[in-house]
């Protein structure tokens, strides 16, 4: 009487580990996009609260103007009044050819009439809100590529800001902003 083994051969084991391989690997890419996907929302909805903070800054200030400083330390200051929380791991800390970089910019008038913000998040879109606008777009213009090693009064112009102040690059850590330079 022969003894029957039963089990699977090599080849069902490599095709079930082939197909455990694919599965996996079209979850990594679906992880990822899901990731930047809220790398995105983050930034977005970072940037209309603070639109409606600097209205709310521009209607209570004695002079109807947006934050503005003569010196930077006086802006980041102006700027930390704001109570600004922003999600900071969904931030860009590098430029896009990986050297380190700040991870928001605030660019004002003269006036402080107008501001800019524009960051980069860590999907590589980067951000822009101007005063003109109630929420934030995806810059695309001119400079995209270079930001933030970008002409300041440039960029400034291309987002419809005329007679900037101060163009301002931050680091904002531990719930205050600090200044990049």
């Amino acid at each position: 009487m022969q003894k029957s083994i039963r089990g699977f051969t090599i080849v069902e084991l490599l095709i079930v580990i082939v197909i455990i391989a694919i599965l996996a690997a079209i979850v990594i890419v679906a992880y990822n996009g899901i990731q930047n996907r809220a790398h995105n929302s983050a930034v977005e909805n970072n940037f209309s609260n603070i639109s409606k903070k600097l209205r709310i800054y521009r209607i209570s200030s004695a002079n109807d103007r947006f934050p503005t400083g003569a010196t930077q330390t006086a802006l980041r200051d102006a700027l930390d009044t704001l109570g600004i929380k922003l999600a900071t791991p969904s931030y860009s800390p590098t430029r896009l050819d990986g050297t380190a970089a700040s991870n928001i910019l605030y660019i004002d008038s003269n006036s402080g009439s107008e501001y800019a913000l524009v960051a980069r998040s860590k999907s590589k879109k980067l951000y822009s809100l101007t005063s003109n606008s109630d929420s934030p777009t995806e810059y695309t213009g001119t400079y995209a590529a270079g930001f933030p090693a970008v002409s300041y009064s440039a960029l400034a112009a291309d987002l419809g800001i005329s007679n900037t102040s101060i163009v301002t690059y931050f680091v904002y850590a531990s719930g205050t902003f600090r200044i990049w330079n």
